[in-house]
C-alpha cells in the first residue's frame, strides 16, 4: 500500500462506564431517607388506611374568625343557608337539620363514601341529594349535597364542585373567585367576625 491509498482510521471512543448504583447513605456514611437514585419520584410508603372524604366540623364563629376559611349566606333549593366553601373537603355537604326542609328526593350514593368527621372519627354515609340548586348573587349552580351530622353551617362546598366551576379562593382576602354557568365571573367576599 503506498501513502496516496492509506485509509486513516479514527481511534474508537472507550465504551461507556457503567455506573455504580449510588449508595442510599449521607454525607457521614450512614444509611439515608432520601430516595435512591434511580428510585421513582413518588415512594411506596404503607400509610394508615384514610377514608376518601373528609369534613371539618366548626362553628360559624369560628369559620369567620379563620383567615383560611371562606362563608356566605347563599340560597340552596330556594332555602336561605349559611355555606362554607372547604378546599379542604373533596365532596359537598349540607346538614341533616337542614337537609329534611328540602322538597327534593334524597338517592342512594353508590358506592357509599366513608367520611373522616371530628376527632377522627369516621362516618359511613349512603344518601346524596342529588342536582340540588344553589343560588349565588342570581347565577344559578347544580350541586349533590350529602347528608351529615353538622354544627352551626348548612353546607360545605368541597373541591369536587369548587373544580368543576373553576373557583379560586383566595385565604389571604378572604374571597371566592367563581366562573359563572353564562362564562363570566363572580366574586364572592367572606363573611368576617
Amino acid at each position: 500500500m503506498n501513502g496516496e491509498d492509506a485509509v486513516e482510521i479514527e481511534p474508537r471512543p472507550p465504551p461507556p462506564r457503567q455506573q455504580e448504583p449510588r449508595k442510599n447513605t449521607d454525607k457521614r456514611g450512614a444509611p439515608s431517607t432520601s430516595r435512591p437514585l434511580g428510585a421513582s419520584s413518588f415512594p411506596t410508603v404503607q400509610r394508615p388506611h384514610r377514608p376518601p372524604a373528609r369534613v371539618y366540623q366548626i362553628t360559624l364563629d369560628e369559620a369567620k374568625k379563620e383567615y383560611n376559611i371562606v362563608t356566605g349566606t347563599f340560597f340552596v333549593n330556594l332555602l336561605h343557608s349559611r355555606v362554607l366553601f372547604d378546599s379542604g373537603a373533596y365532596r359537598s355537604f349540607v346538614s341533616e337539620r337542614f337537609s329534611r326542609r328540602f322538597s327534593v328526593p334524597i338517592s342512594q350514593l353508590k358506592p357509599p363514601l366513608d367520611v373522616e368527621v371530628a376527632k377522627n372519627k369516621v362516618i359511613r354515609v349512603t344518601d346524596v341529594f342529588q342536582n340540588c340548586e344553589i343560588e349565588i348573587y342570581n347565577e344559578k349552580y347544580l350541586i349533590d349535597l350529602i347528608p351529615i351530622l353538622m354544627g352551626e353551617l348548612d353546607v360545605v362546598i368541597g373541591m369536587e364542585w369548587l373544580g368543576t366551576n373553576e373557583v379560586v379562593i383566595s385565604c389571604r382576602h378572604k374571597l371566592v373567585r367563581l366562573r359563572t354557568p353564562s362564562g363570566g365571573e363572580v366574586i364572592i367576599y367572606g363573611e368576617e367576625g
